[in-house]
Formats: structure tokens, sequence, C-alpha cells
């Protein structure tokens, strides 16, 4: 009887794991994305990028995140941040710069910037991007995403692609991202 109540008490448990959120996957390491989509891009545009939500029961660290040769080149972490004085120097931050022409257009990025007379810039996260222990870590507009380098073609609305993530500890996840004219 007691075997039969521990197996009860471990399939409650994995059924209350399971959300209602149809784009969250979740594996036995207790990692949870949800939330995933893409913006459209312009026609002209080189770059693109996805957004999400990631939640890690346990401390890990998003190392890397690819998409099909058929998407893009490649995918990075980047994170967007007030461009300062010492910035402008930077060789990177020079880089990232110039991918904003090609980059979505982000009126609030853009209104930020002009608020606040101070211009902003992308740079990729160095050494991956950090999931506290039981914390959310949302990628969104103007904030934390994956930037997508080298489009094949430009991210048209109702259409998706799929997005592998690669974690220090946990397992692969492979998710479907829809793209969208804007934020869900």
């Amino acid at each position: 009887m007691t075997v039969t109540l521990a197996g009860l008490a471990a399939m409650a448990l994995v059924a209350a794991g399971c959300g209602d959120t149809v784009d969250a996957t979740a594996a036995g390491d207790g990692i949870e994305i949800t939330g995933v989509w893409a913006r459209t891009s312009p026609a002209q545009a080189s770059n693109g990028a996805t957004y999400l939500q990631i939640t890690s029961e346990s401390a890990d660290r998003l190392v890397s995140a690819s998409v099909s040769s058929d998407v893009a080149a490649v995918v990075e972490i980047h994170e967007t941040v007030a461009m300062d004085d010492s910035a402008m120097d930077d060789d990177e931050a020079m880089e990232d710069d110039a991918m904003e022409d090609d980059a979505m257009e982000d009126d609030a990025m853009e209104d930020d910037a002009m608020e606040d007379e101070h211009a902003m810039t992308m740079r990729e996260v160095a050494g991956g991007l950090v999931l506290p222990a039981g914390e959310t870590i949302t990628l969104e507009p103007g904030g934390l995403h994956l930037m997508m380098l080298d489009l094949v073609s430009p991210l048209v609305p109702d259409t998706s692609f799929e997005l592998e993530l690669t974690f220090e500890v946990g397992e692969p996840r492979t998710v479907t991202v829809e793209v969208l004219e804007d934020a869900p």
C-alpha cells in the first residue's frame, strides 16, 4: 500500500508541473520555458530577436541558442544597455551599435533613448545567461533577448521556427518560436 501511495504522490507532482501554457517545456531538471515569440523584421533587416521567459528550479545557465541554417547563421544572447562614454571607445559596442540599424524597430527602446538623451546599444552576454534558482528571467524588447544574426529571409507574421536552447546543467530544449507583429 505504501508503494501505491508513493506512486500516486509522484504522479500528482508530475501533473502539477504541467501548466496550461501551450509553449511551456519542462523536463525532469525543472527548467520551464514560456512566452516564446519573435517580432517580425523589416525586409532589409539582417538581424532579428526572440523573446521568452525561463524559470529554473535550481541554479543553471543558458549557455547558447541555435536555429537551423535556413533561419539565421548565428544566435547570440544579448542585452540592451545605455551606452556611456566608455562604451563609445569599445570596439564591440560599436559593432553592436551598427546592428541596431538592421535590428527590429522597438518603439519603447527608441523612446527611452530619446527621453533619457542616452544612446542605447546591444552587446553579447559573456559567459551565458545566469538562471538563479526559482527566479524567472524574462527576455523582452529593450532588455535581454536572443539576437539572430544574418537572417536568411525576413521574419514574417504567422510563421514559426524551432529554437534550441543549451543549458550548463539542464537538458537542451527545442521550442517553437511564433513570429508576431506585436508583443503578446
